[in-house]
């Protein structure tokens, strides 16, 4: 009797499963999970075994990847008056020999919360009033920004 051994090729290249769409809050604390980064490769055993990482997009440093487990999470406050949205360039490689990988671009979109507090245009607003003016009646107009979208 002969036993035969097919050992894997590894022809086949991670392909990433994960929405390439993300959300944050502006207030999100430190270490919040913003995504969860998932590949497949039909490959067996070391061919088949996935590592993640950041390529590129994250020159601030806002954002750790988990190379094992694709966990994404922050690693700073987010502001999103300073920065709406972070495009951050993933790579998926398998452990096979040659290596292969894949990249997906993963768009995180900061979602803003009420966190500014309005100011006014002016300092001091000056308005005269009639002492018989009708209740409801235009008196002046004031101005304010508020920060938040």
């Amino acid at each position: 009797m002969a036993k035969v051994v097919i050992l894997d090729v590894n022809d086949h290249s991670p392909t990433f499963m994960s929405f390439p769409i993300a959300h944050v809050k502006e207030d999100a604390t430190v270490g919040s999970l913003v995504h969860h980064v998932t590949a497949h490769d039909p490959d067996e055993g070391r061919n088949g075994r996935i590592t993640y990482s950041i390529l590129s997009g994250n020159e601030n440093m806002a954002f750790m990847l988990d190379e094992s487990s694709g966990l994404l999470t922050t690693t700073c406050s987010l502001d999103y008056e300073m920065k709406t949205q972070h495009v951050l360039t993933l790579l998926a490689l398998d452990d096979g020999v040659p290596a292969l990988s894949s990249s997906q671009t993963l768009t995180i979109s900061v979602l803003d919360i009420n966190d500014e507090a309005p100011v006014f245009k002016q300092h001091l607003y000056e308005a005269s009033v009639k002492e018989n003016q009708n209740p409801g009646e235009f008196v002046t107009r004031v101005e304010a920004m508020d920060r938040d979208s």
